[in-house]
């Protein structure tokens, strides 16, 4: 099982390899696709700890709730993905 970091790690690079910086969003829903089945409860608890943190935005639609990263916390969020060496 992936640890707290390895999870936010895989969400933090799927959000920045694909540009969801603030206004370009994607469905929460849509984050723990292509993890292990034993990964998407904890992965979903990791999204909202990067909520609380601040470093995704979350933005209301008609069919559920977006995010994006932060363009405000962007360093910390690169530094983050960069102390992993991707």
């Amino acid at each position: 099982m992936a640890t707290y970091n390895q999870l936010k790690l895989k969400i933090l690079w799927k959000l920045y390899h694909h540009h969801y910086w603030g206004k370009r969003h994607t469905p929460k829903d849509n984050l723990p696709k292509g993890l292990p089945p034993h990964e998407k409860g904890p992965c979903l608890e990791v999204v909202e700890d990067l909520i609380k943190d601040g470093w995704l935005l979350i933005k209301k639609t008609k069919h559920g709730e977006d995010v994006s990263l932060n363009p405000r916390r962007a360093k910390e969020i690169k530094r983050f993905l960069e102390s992993f060496e991707i």
